[in-house]
């Protein structure tokens, strides 16, 4: 009996012992390698210093050219605080092969207003090196409305790849992306107008990942644009097809806020049955979703009359918008506009009824 508690004894103290032995070389494998890290850390710290840090030379204790030599070389940390004036460096810099990288890299650490590059962005979409056009696109992307002095570079160029409004076959990124751009200025890039409409209409309406995302993007962008485009992008609306529709709405016509939304109710009356068209499609779909919209009285004025419109699908919009309005608003629709039960039956993600 003893000899068996002695030995259940000594198997319980070989195990405690290699149970402390695993957390004792566990515990020195940890500090070694939190000691590792932070030893690399350290190094990388270092290492960062050394590139970064050091004696700051004065913007005019060198000439532009040997700016632009200290540019082939590596970095130049000083351009980055001294704003517009590194702008005739960088310039001269993005023009040698050479420096070019890292006058980019200067352009994109540069601090405080950095409107003064957008000249030099702009002068940027005409070079030769056609990946710089992507890059000076999504530079001149981050300044907005601010950008719009790029405005004719950004035209002029896709006026070269697309001189017919037809996008070539391998240029529908660079064009969708321009595009996008003019959209991001705003009504600024208001003169865009012409070139966008003959863009959209000279694309395909047939189905494609990259040329319907093109079409899109035109429609988009003259939302963005705003009242001096909505004309244009009503008749682009009131253009597309039905199977167009339901790839095309979801993606633009939610993009229109009231302040935007007021034009298109105001074109509701247009002559031109394509704008009537696209209007009333587009007061239809924030209609039904119960959107905010100009006062409920005022669209069934605009739309009342619509009803007995010479275009069908005109017809067929207003009726529905009007059944979707509230209660007390349909009070006031004359007898002979009055919407039918079919007309609730239409889903905003469809246009057929």
């Amino acid at each position: 009996m003893l000899h068996s508690k002695v030995a259940r004894m000594t198997r319980m103290k070989r195990v405690l012992w290699a149970v402390g032995g695993l957390l004792a070389v566990s515990a020195v494998l940890a500090a070694l390698a939190v000691r590792f890290v932070w030893l690399e850390y350290k190094k990388s710290e270092t290492s960062f210093e050394c590139v970064s840090v050091g004696p700051t030379r004065p913007l005019d204790s060198l000439t532009t050219e040997e700016w632009v030599a200290e540019l082939r070389k590596g970095p130049a940390f000083e351009l980055e605080d001294v704003g517009d004036k590194a702008a005739p460096i960088i310039a001269a810099a993005l023009n040698d092969p050479e420096a070019t990288e890292w006058a980019k890299f200067a352009l994109s650490w540069a601090k405080g207003d950095r409107r003064w590059m957008v000249p030099i962005l702009a002068d940027r979409l005409n070079h030769p090196d056609r990946s710089d056009w992507i890059w000076a696109l999504s530079s001149l992307s981050r300044f907005g409305p601010d950008a719009a002095p790029a405005v004719p570079a950004i035209l002029a160029g896709l006026k070269s790849r697309c001189p017919d409004g037809r996008v070539p076959e391998g240029e529908e990124e660079n064009v969708r992306y321009a595009i996008w751009v003019l959209g991001q200025i705003g009504p600024a890039a208001r003169e865009a107008v012409d070139l966008l409409v003959k863009i959209f209409e000279s694309e395909p309406a047939t189905w494609s990942a990259e040329r319907h995302s093109c079409r899109s993007e035109v429609l988009q962008t003259l939302v963005h644009i705003g009242t001096d485009a909505v004309p244009a992008s009503l008749e682009m609306f009131g253009r597309v097809d039905s199977e167009s529709w339901s790839k095309l709405c979801d993606d633009v016509c939610f993009s229109y806020r009231l302040d935007s939304l007021r034009p298109v109710v105001d074109q509701l009356s247009a002559d031109h049955v394509h704008r009537r068209r696209g209007a009333a499609r587009i007061v239809w779909i924030y209609i039904s979703l119960n959107w905010q919209l100009p006062p409920a009285q005022e669209l069934v004025t605009a739309l009342s009359p619509l009803v007995a419109d010479e275009d069908q699908d005109v017809r067929r919009y207003a009726r529905a918008a009007l059944s979707c309005l509230p209660d007390d608003a349909r009070q006031a629709i004359p007898t002979s506009s009055a919407p039918t039960n079919s007309d609730h039956t239409m889903n905003p993600q469809s246009p057929e009824p």
